[in-house]
């Protein structure tokens, strides 16, 4: 999906991940990551370790855009002296978000691109695969570092070009085979190599750390479940159905003759403060 392919790519971040219940069922995909994948543990810890100089008793630490609320739930454990926020723009999974984590951690409904927080009120803000779906990726990032006090830490964790790369490949090759041409992923506005100058742009010292793995699937089936957040966009119904099932014979011809579809997984997180 190009920059320009809807006037609000956020409205792709609702139907990849917004669901009308739970948490779970809007990461059913990403549960399978973490439950098949190797990078998870060491993409958690890497971001509890950026946010740990910052997560001082009584600090503000504040994720935005949580989504299925796996790293706040996280947060919560890592951080019990720190004050826990989350921002999310889904009403579904802020609501989902209050029954799960609403004690331990204050729960607040906005847009990222306009935060709901004072002038530096917040010690720290994590973000995580979620920038590439604003609007003005600039104007977001200057509305988050006025949040942040003077000084405070800055994480954005996003995605590498070949992240997931064997299953846009695989995916691709289904659209084109049932007559549909694959739009850009939208993660090009905003990944590895894309991001850095934006980062630069808004805050000091900043530092890139990188993740690693692979996620390895013998199962159509479950290939198939991630097709939500890491399939084709921009198909008509009908292409999606005829894509999916192309994908699906895909998936069980490679299964057979080669073994798992054996998918890179490559992320990181931009790190930085914000300016004094």
């Amino acid at each position: 999906m190009t920059a320009d392919a809807t006037d609000d790519p956020r409205q792709l971040a609702v139907e990849r991940f917004d669901a009308p219940d739970t948490p779970e069922r809007a990461a059913r995909g990403l549960g399978i990551i973490g439950t098949h994948a190797t990078d998870p543990p060491l993409v958690i810890g890497g971001l509890l370790d950026a946010l740990a100089p910052a997560a001082t008793p009584g600090a503000r630490i504040c994720e935005m855009g949580f989504g299925s609320g796996w790293l706040l739930e996280e947060m919560i454990t890592a951080f019990p002296a720190a004050r826990v926020v989350g921002l999310d723009m889904s009403e579904s999974l802020t609501r989902a978000a209050h029954r799960w984590f609403g004690g331990p951690a204050a729960i607040v409904r906005g847009d990222m691109e306009a935060p709901p927080f004072r002038e530096g009120s917040l010690d720290a803000v994590v973000t995580c695969f979620t920038l590439y779906f604003m609007r003005d990726i600039d104007a977001a990032l200057d509305a988050i570092a006025r949040c942040l006090r003077p000084g405070g830490r800055f994480v954005a964790a996003t995605v590498a070009a070949d992240n997931m790369r064997e299953y846009t490949e695989l995916a691709g090759q289904a659209a084109r085979t049932v007559g549909a041409e694959p739009e850009a992923d939208i993660s090009d506005r905003f990944d590895l190599a894309s991001g850095r100058a934006y980062v630069e742009r808004h805050f000091d010292d900043l530092t890139l750390v990188e993740w690693h793995g692979e996620l390895a699937l013998d199962d159509p089936g479950l290939l198939l479940e991630l097709w939500r957040p890491y399939g084709v966009t921009g198909l008509t119904d009908d292409e999606d159905g005829r894509t999916r099932e192309e994908f699906a014979r895909l998936c069980r011809e490679h299964i057979t003759r080669h073994g798992p579809l054996r998918i890179t997984r490559h992320s990181g997180a931009f790190v930085g403060r914000t300016r004094r």
